[in-house]
């Protein structure tokens, strides 16, 4: 940004001669909305006036209490600010040295948190930006998210290069009123990359898939080292469609060599008389809090579908899961065709009959992407 000169009304003089005046004080005192005189233009102005953003926070250590608070308190819909933001926490206790370009802005109004975005980077790339609200989705209208979607917009416009926001992930009025502004101060035209319904599954919901016969038991476990190659061909495959998030094979064998170092992903390990052992599915858990996991990649090769490996292999990690944690939660796209797999195992909020409620954890959220040839595309 260019360095902005001085206005002529805080020089020395003026400041002297607005305090001989009494307007000094006039100037500093806040507006009060509820005074203002009723009117579009005076209530558009009112809006604004008690919009703030907060200066960027790059540490995690920085964020305030009052903020980790409303994520802990939500941990379903905040998983993926807070899982990065309890990640880096933990390497700046460490004493890491903190990446570059992360950093969290904070929107409030009237001294309440209303948003709170992240730009942070994952262990294989950029993450995109994502903003969490504690706010109901019913509560995301027009009126009330564009003065503070513009607001978040431009203090993110002042502080990074517009080539690092490769996409926006939030509810989806939420994506797409920010989407727009962004759009306004960068000239980068964005489209749909991802739609997708928050699900989630607990002790109480949970279905344990059909038991596997005694010799199948050890067919699926956590990946070991061995099964690294077998992961990085599921990797490679998965990203083939998921545009524009492509793989290259180097790029797989970095993603398997990852997850399976710090046990993120578990295998189910197909069998075929008189042929070697080959992994049939995968599914990858990489956003942990204390009290949720987050599924966020399954995956299983053509040769085994339709045998029921997703399945197994699902209701195995949940089990799993559950021991430790209250909730899984997992994104699937709207038209993704193992929605009814998930909701056999007990996630809630894909399909009837399986769910008859809403409550946290089961919202619509959206993904816009900005023009792929001018920004520099992360990995998530």
């Amino acid at each position: 940004m260019p360095e902005e000169t001085a206005d002529p009304i805080f020089t020395m003089w003026g400041i002297s001669a607005m305090i001989a005046s009494g307007l000094f004080r006039l100037f500093l005192q806040p507006i009060e909305s509820e005074k203002m005189t009723d009117g579009p233009c005076h209530k558009k102005a009112a809006q604004w006036s008690n919009v703030v953003v907060d200066p960027p926070y790059l540490l995690a250590s920085d964020i305030p209490s009052e903020v980790w608070d409303l994520l802990q308190k939500q941990p379903r819909r905040a998983n993926i600010v807070l899982f990065s933001a309890l990640r880096i926490r933990q390497e700046e206790r460490e004493g890491r040295p903190p990446e570059e370009g992360q950093f969290w802005l904070v929107c409030r109004s009237r001294g309440q948190v209303d948003f709170i975005l992240s730009c942070t980077n994952g262990p294989l790339g950029t993450y995109p930006i994502c903003i969490y609200t504690p706010h109901p989705v019913a509560q995301m209208t027009e009126t009330y998210c564009r003065p503070r979607l513009d607001k978040l917009a431009q203090a993110l416009y002042n502080h990074v290069d517009r080539k690092r926001v490769f996409s926006v992930f939030a509810f989806e009025t939420v994506s797409q009123i920010f989407a727009e502004n962004w759009r306004n101060l960068t000239g980068l035209d964005y489209k749909k990359y991802y739609e997708a319904k928050q699900a989630f599954c607990t002790k109480d919901t949970f279905r344990k898939a059909p038991l596997m016969d005694e010799s199948e038991l050890n067919n699926v476990r956590l990946a070991v080292e061995k099964d690294i190659e077998g992961v990085a061909e599921l990797c490679f495959c998965f990203a083939q469609d998921s545009d524009p998030f492509f793989l290259t094979r180097e790029g797989a064998m970095k993603e398997a060599n990852y997850l399976v170092k710090h046990r993120k992903v578990w295998v189910h390990v197909g069998k075929r008389p008189g042929a070697p052992d080959e992994i049939a599915s995968i599914c990858a858990v990489t956003r942990e809090s204390d009290t949720v996991s987050s599924i966020t990649k399954v995956y299983t090769s053509p040769n085994w579908r339709n045998m029921g490996c997703a399945m197994r292999l699902v209701s195995f990690v949940c089990e799993t899961l559950l021991q430790t944690k209250e909730s899984v939660v997992l994104y699937v796209g709207h038209s993704n065709k193992a929605r009814s797999v998930y909701a056999r195992t007990g996630f809630m909020g894909l399909v009837a009959p399986y769910h008859s409620f809403w409550e946290d954890g089961m919202d619509n959220w959206l993904e816009l992407g900005f023009n792929k040839d001018k920004v520099d595309l992360g990995h998530w």
